[in-house]
């Protein structure tokens, strides 16, 4: 079996604060607003556990209009913002459809996609699918952000009777995935960009059984 792999594309980043900056002052919560981060970073997740709030930006402030904590929605307390509600930013589209443009081009037409059920995943799989013939497409919550390597192979297995499987995916699982489809020992060794796009052969579905042919990263595409 050919595997593809593919990080989604670019999405809007959740902006983050703690439920006791909610006591301060605006100019304090709008310095914590300075900061944000990007929810598909595990270690930032459970860093910040159940104490966050969440905060939903609209349109972003104008630079001679400097932002209040009011112009701000408040999404709940003690509770992280729905990180599967995340879609691409029109910069996160044209990732996506270069990728597709790219998997045209080359004859990357996987026979079935498997996708996460998070809103970015589906876009980005979405563009890419337009590019390449359509072919069907299953969203499978193991899939989603947090997937375990294990449960992954597992669940391939029962797709070893097509050539060629494409899984829409997020990080650090699909790095953790082909580390160890791979034989690689240490998973930190595996970074896949936004939009970067993996193929690894597989004799079988299980641990130290694939040869990575390709790890592009979208960058690489656009340029050519």
């Amino acid at each position: 079996m050919m595997l593809y792999l593919l990080r989604h594309a670019d999405a809007g980043l959740a902006r983050i604060f703690h439920t006791d900056l909610l006591q301060s002052s605006g100019s304090q919560i709008d310095g914590a607003l300075d900061s944000h981060c990007d929810l598909d970073n595990t270690s930032a997740r459970e860093s910040l556990g159940q104490t966050a709030v969440t905060v939903r930006l609209g349109a972003p402030p104008q630079a001679s209009q400097p932002p209040h904590h009011d112009q701000y929605e408040i999404s709940g307390l003690n509770t992280l913002y729905n990180d599967s509600e995340r879609h691409l930013t029109a910069f996160g589209r044209s990732q996506a459809t270069a990728i597709g443009a790219f998997c045209h081009k080359f004859q990357v037409k996987p026979q079935i996609i498997l996708t996460s059920p998070f809103s970015r995943a589906l876009e980005t799989m979405y563009l890419v699918q337009q590019k390449i013939g359509m072919p069907p497409c299953l969203t499978l919550d193991w899939l989603s952000s947090g997937m375990s390597p294990e449960v992954a192979i597992e669940e391939l297995a029962a797709y070893s009777k097509f050539e060629s499987v494409m899984l829409v995916g997020h990080e650090p699982d699909l790095s953790h995935l082909i580390s160890r489809l791979i034989g690689m020992t240490h998973a930190e060794n595996v970074s896949v960009p936004k939009a970067a796009l993996t193929a690894i052969h597989l004799e079988k579905c299980a641990p130290g059984t694939g040869s990575l042919q390709f790890l592009i990263p979208v960058e690489f595409i656009e340029a050519h």
